[in-house]
């Protein structure tokens, strides 16, 4: 579970996989939570620049029908632009 986690922080295939998944459904984020954070801590700015690009374009900040996930993903975009060059 280690090797995965840490892959889906370092590894661009995987998080692409990962974040494909996640957004494949409305409500499937949600059971990703965990993993928008551990994204989003990345070192590698693609990592980061992926996973803001797949919240602006599914405009999960602003209309995801989880009032609760809304927030998360903006939360994240907040962190994601203080810390990176977005």
């Amino acid at each position: 579970m280690e090797r995965f986690l840490r892959s889906s922080k370092h590894e661009i295939e995987i998080t692409k996989n990962i974040i494909e998944q996640a957004f494949k459904k409305e409500f499937l984020l949600v059971g990703y939570v965990p993993f928008l954070y551990l994204m989003i801590e990345s070192n590698d700015e693609n990592v980061v620049q992926l996973f803001v690009d797949k919240i602006k374009a599914n405009s999960a900040h602003k209309n995801h029908l989880n009032m609760d996930i809304r927030d998360r993903c903006a939360e994240v975009l907040r962190f994601a632009e203080q810390n990176f060059t977005i």
